[in-house]
């Protein structure tokens, strides 16, 4: 065989390999969350990684179906690793409202690839909730941890935010709630990730209130229903900030 046939056949099999990818997996990987291939392809690594290492059980999945935009999903905090996991039981791509000082060094790539809506806790603003509020008139799904930060010590449910009433009443889009729990007691990004784990997301079928609806009572509500499906205690009050670093980066 000469080494002209031996490149031809290398090229050919890679434009193969090419049109197969374009023809086959690509639409597929499109398909898994509506959104560009590598979405989906980081959605289905996310989801094995869920299963294999986190022991990921997915309840509640019968309220997943038919779910589009615009929706709010609303969950506890119990680890950095909750916006995965809890992503990794659904097939709508979620765009979730994080605090800036949770965002280690040098991590921009990932948090706009991931299209997170970045907030301010110490120094708050309407910023992020104009960005929401944009996102779901467009459709879209966000994420909201309305206690403002991992619950210490965990098992228990903090105080929610007024924020996450204001969202729900100004728009009036429908609301998946979600209860994480299981998950790793590491306090940092990199432990939660690299510290297995017994992991259960449990969703609850959805909710919605009238727009106008009084933003205190939505929240009042939602944090009753949580604390009923958790069954876990209510704190009376919230955990305070750190006054410098966030304890739960490395």
């Amino acid at each position: 065989m000469t080494i002209w046939m031996t490149l031809t056949i290398s090229l050919g099999s890679c434009l193969l390999a090419l049109a197969i990818w374009q023809a086959f997996i690509t639409p597929y990987l499109r398909s898994c969350l509506g959104e560009d291939a590598g979405i989906g392809f980081c959605w289905i690594l996310l989801r094995w990684y869920g299963r294999i290492y986190h022991r990921l059980r997915i309840e509640g999945e019968d309220h997943l179906r038919g779910l589009k935009g615009p929706l709010i999903v609303v969950s506890n905090h119990s680890s950095p690793i909750d916006p995965f996991l809890i992503q990794a039981g659904l097939r709508q791509f979620v765009e979730w409202m994080m605090a800036t000082d949770q965002m280690p060094p040098d991590t921009q790539l990932l948090w706009r690839f991931t299209r997170v809506i970045p907030t301010e806790r110490r120094h708050p603003s309407s910023r992020a909730a104009l960005q929401a509020i944009r996102r779901l008139r467009a459709g879209g799904i966000v994420g909201i941890f309305p206690e403002g930060r991992i619950a210490v010590p965990p098992r228990q449910i903090l105080p929610f935010q007024p924020g996450i009433g204001e969202l729900i009443s100004h728009t009036g889009a429908t609301v998946l709630l979600a209860h994480i729990s299981g998950t790793s007691d590491s306090m940092t990004i990199a432990g939660a990730f690299l510290r297995p784990s017994r992991t259960v997301v449990h969703f609850v079928a959805p909710l919605s209130w009238p727009k106008k609806t009084d933003p205190a009572k939505i929240t009042a509500e939602l944090h009753d229903r949580l604390v009923q499906i958790s069954q876990w205690p209510a704190a009376r009050t919230t955990t305070p900030l750190p006054a410098e670093e966030d304890p739960f980066l490395p």
